[in-house]
C-alpha cells in the first residue's frame, strides 16, 4: 500500500513540475529519433548531448537553432561538457578513453557574430517601421 501511494504521489508530482514548465517557459524539443540521448550539459544558448547513431554513440551540439553531429567516428564518444562554444568529451581509442575537445573556427565565430548582427539589425529597422 505504501509503495502505491509513493507511486501516485510521484506521477502527480512529475504531472505538476510538467504543467508548472510548459505554463512558465517555452519549452523545445532538441531530439526527435528513436535511439536514446543522453547527459545534456547547456552552457547559454548551447546544449551538448551524446547519442547512439545505429552504429556507436556521438557527440551532438545544439546552437539555439541548428543541431550539428561533430562527431562521426567508430567509436564510441561519451561524456560531453561545454563552456561557451567549447565541447569536450571522451572517446574509447580501443584499449583506454581520450580526451578530445572541439573548438569552433575562428571562421566559424566570425558568421555566428555576424548573423547575430544582422539579426539586430533587421529587429531595430522592425522596431523603427512600427513607431
Amino acid at each position: 500500500m505504501t509503495v502505491r501511494i509513493t507511486v501516485i504521489l510521484a506521477v502527480g508530482l512529475v504531472a505538476l513540475v510538467s504543467s508548472q514548465v510548459s505554463a512558465d517557459w517555452t519549452v523545445t524539443q532538441l531530439t526527435n529519433n528513436s535511439t536514446a540521448d543522453y547527459a545534456p550539459q547547456i552552457s547559454g544558448s548551447n546544449v551538448v548531448w551524446y547519442a547512439f547513431d545505429g552504429s556507436d554513440d556521438e557527440i551532438f551540439l545544439y546552437d539555439g537553432s541548428t543541431t550539428t553531429q561533430l562527431t562521426n567516428n567508430s567509436t564510441g564518444d561519451y561524456d560531453p561538457q561545454i563552456s561557451g562554444s567549447n565541447v569536450v568529451w571522451r572517446s574509447w581509442d580501443g584499449s583506454d578513453y581520450e580526451i578530445y575537445i572541439a573548438v569552433p573556427e575562428p571562421t566559424t565565430l566570425g558568421m555566428i557574430a555576424l548573423g547575430g548582427f544582422g539579426l539586430l539589425y533587421r529587429r531595430r529597422g522592425r522596431q523603427e517601421e512600427t513607431a
